[in-house]
């Protein structure tokens, strides 16, 4: 699928004055990732090895059955998506650029990511047996009372 999808960005120099630079991508199969990755090649910045995308157009596209691209900083989750499920083509978008750095914390032992969050400390109690006791295993009629009158 061929199309002419424009993506201008605006980036400041040293000086800061306002500059901007067009990319015209003519392949629908182009991933969002690899258009980052292209613009933080032309304007390499020490200290950061990242781009975050701010849309900054004057409308929203909306196509039906494609996600849109939102006022904002484009989120990361959605870097691996194709431009083929943003538009069919033949549109302008507008992108200001922000620096940053894509780090990931990697455990050393076995080189995968991890979450600490689930990790249970050791001294957390736990819960006795009289705790998770719910009702009186002694007295069934208390625990379980008729539901009406027996005649």
């Amino acid at each position: 699928m061929d199309a002419n999808i424009k993506f201008i960005i605006y980036y400041t120099n040293k000086k800061d004055d306002s500059l901007s630079k067009t990319y015209t991508f003519n392949n629908l199969s182009t991933k969002i990732i690899d258009i980052k990755k292209e613009i933080f090649n032309d304007f390499p910045k020490d200290g950061f090895n990242y781009v975050d995308l701010e849309y900054v157009s004057e409308r929203i596209y909306k196509e039906i059955g494609k996600y849109s691209f939102n006022y904002g900083i484009f989120p990361r989750t959605m870097d691996n998506t194709r431009l083929s499920n943003y538009t069919d083509g033949n549109k302008t978008y507008y992108f200001f650029i922000h620096y940053a750095n894509n780090e990931v914390v990697v455990n050393n032992e076995n080189n995968r990511r991890i979450n600490l969050s689930f990790i249970k400390k050791e001294d957390d109690e736990k819960p006795t047996k009289e705790e998770i006791s719910l009702f009186d295993s002694n007295n069934y009629d208390s625990n379980f009372p008729p539901l009406g009158k027996m005649k």
